[in-house]
């Protein structure tokens, strides 16, 4: 962490890894990282700005013992954390003398780390990997694309970091209950499953706001019925693995039409919009195209609020795994 970069630069590198990154920093407690002691001894301004990033943008200590790169770092030191991320930004001098990258080159893939890109600072907005993921997060899903491959692309490393990952989707159950039927793979359990494989010791905590499609403000035994066979799919497919808990709250489709307008993901402080639903991405190839859009949470206060007001207007909750 440079204190003689401006203001800019680091303006830059916090947009960028609130939009598309999560911050791996070195292992252990993150009062007593190497990044931390660095931002502490940035100039005042830079300094409230990552102190203010770092409340609602994602982070994670490296899985193992990693301590950071210190002054006279070999750039194989990343080596035992080669998997866990696939960008390092190194200030000009170290990107230079240590990474051998030139003057003039902005980024390098590392064939040594896995093709990890070592990146400039400065040079952040012009990171491979991110100027993919920009690409990427908001590009139209067509029909025909590959849903497990586009899932991949798209949110696959964003659900894997997070703590918190929620769905707001009025036609969820109805859709995940027609790919059980069938059996195909649903939207869904294209998310719970990307869940379901994190590591044992960071499980992330689910919740699901979805609608049973009655028409009146009490429940029949036919629609009793499909909220049970959705649970119980959820609860027998899901019972280990990376998932600590699924919260499902299930209203009334009226009631969920007057609180939630937009079908969405969130995976921490990023909502992720699919105007056709989360269960576009069900099956082996898309069957409909969707708008996709990203919003970031922190800038909002509205889809706090419209998920604390599914939760309190639920007729059905269950906890289930």
């Amino acid at each position: 962490m440079d204190a003689s970069l401006s203001i800019a630069t680091h303006r830059r590198v916090i947009q960028e890894w609130r939009k598309h990154g999560v911050l791996i920093h070195s292992h252990g407690p993150f009062r007593e990282s190497t990044i931390l002691k660095k931002i502490e001894g940035l100039p005042q301004e830079c300094r409230k700005m990552w102190k203010s990033a770092l409340v609602s943008t994602r982070r994670r200590q490296a899985s193992k013992e990693w301590d950071g790169l210190f002054p006279n770092a070999n750039l194989l030191d990343l080596l035992p954390v080669s998997n866990e991320f696939c960008l390092a930004l190194f200030d000009t001098t170290r990107a230079v003398v240590v990474a051998g990258l030139s003057s003039t080159e902005a980024s390098r893939l590392e064939p040594a780390l896995g093709g990890m890109e070592i990146c400039k600072l400065h040079s952040v907005s012009e990171s491979l990997h991110f100027s993919k993921a920009e690409k990427t997060a908001t590009r139209v899903l067509n029909v025909g694309d590959n849903c497990s491959s586009e899932w991949r692309d798209r949110y696959y490393s964003h659900v894997n970091q997070a703590d918190h990952v929620a769905v707001v989707d009025r036609y969820i159950l109805a859709n995940h209950n027609y790919r059980i039927a069938n059996g195909e793979i649903s939207g869904l359990h294209r998310l719970l499953d990307n869940c379901f494989s994190r590591h044992r010791d960071k499980k992330v905590n689910v919740k699901v706001f979805c609608a049973i499609q009655n028409s009146s403000p009490t429940l029949s035994t036919s629609e009793l019925v499909q909220i049970n066979e959705f649970f119980d799919d959820l609860s027998k497919r899901y019972s280990a693995g990376g998932i600590r808990q699924i919260e499902c709250y299930v209203l009334t489709d009226k009631e969920f039409s007057k609180i939630a307008h937009e079908r969405y993901m969130r995976s921490d402080y990023t909502i992720f919009g699919i105007d056709s639903g989360l269960d576009v991405f069900g099956g082996v190839l898309a069957k409909k195209s969707s708008v996709v859009w990203r919003h970031d949470i922190a800038v909002s206060s509205h889809f706090g609020t419209v998920e604390a007001a599914l939760q309190l207007n639920a007729l059905v909750t269950r906890h289930l795994v």
